[in-house]
């Protein structure tokens, strides 16, 4: 079964430029920053090893999903994965009535308990860009630090 039959027909009170769904799959983040900025920590970090015995707290990250277009922003997001540089998500999230001028945005940040939480990065995928089709179009963004992984599938209606 395709994942387009598993959904609702659109709204029909959209107009019929956003008539697009819209599913991100946030898959995986590398690299990312540790909360201990010594070299080794970092050297560990880059190369996906363990950081040495005694170093302090690694990232607690999480992602933002946001489609944005001018009909209306929708928003999800992932777990908190903690102590980890290398967080594993694969959380999807479905998004109805987009336009095709929408832009999907994942916003990548390390969960802070005792203030706000850190800026990590930023993936921008326009979906005038991505194939209508219903197939699966896997992407690897850089950040500020380190990379996310995302899958996006856009279909009509």
């Amino acid at each position: 079964m395709c994942i387009r039959d598993r959904l609702p027909a659109a709204d029909p009170r959209l107009p019929a430029d956003a008539r697009l769904a819209v599913q991100v799959r946030v898959v995986r983040a590398r690299g990312l920053p540790p909360k201990d900025d010594s070299a080794e920590t970092r050297a560990a970090v880059r190369a996906n090893r363990p950081p040495p015995a005694g170093a302090a707290a690694l990232a607690a990250a999480y992602c933002l999903v946001t489609l944005d277009d001018l009909h209306r922003r929708q928003r999800g997001r992932t777990r908190t994965v903690p102590g980890s540089c290398a967080p594993e998500w694969d959380e999807a999230f479905t998004f109805e009535g987009a336009s095709a001028d929408a832009r999907i945005v994942v916003d990548v940040y390390d969960a802070d308990p005792l203030g706000d939480d850190d800026f990590l990065g930023k993936a921008t995928l326009l979906v005038a860009e991505l194939p209508r089709d219903g197939s699966a179009v896997q992407r690897r963004v850089r950040l500020i630090e380190g990379e996310v992984e995302v899958g996006v599938t856009v279909w009509s209606d």
